[in-house]
């Protein structure tokens, strides 16, 4: 896997900052948690506190997308992963 498989950065939106920061993905993470909704899982282990309020600003949303979006193929999705 190359990194222009996954465009090779994750986009931080804090709303509370009102900040954008692009940092460059982790790709032996992208290997290891292949796909939208691993990937979407992974940072959310990363990010959210164990006992984060599924209400609390501190839980994040996050919107990731799997190796196959913008290539055409029928089964290329992003999904959205958060504490509920």
């Amino acid at each position: 896997m190359s990194a222009s498989s996954y465009m090779g950065s994750t986009l931080r939106v804090d709303l509370n900052q009102v900040s954008l920061v692009t940092e460059a993905s982790n790709q032996q993470d992208l290997k290891d948690f292949i796909g939208g909704r691993g990937w979407g899982i992974k940072l959310l282990a990363d990010l959210a506190p164990p006992q984060v309020d599924p209400l609390s600003p501190d839980n994040p949303l996050i919107f990731a997308n799997g190796p196959y979006t913008g290539t055409g193929v029928f089964s290329a999705f992003f999904n959205v992963t958060t504490k509920s």
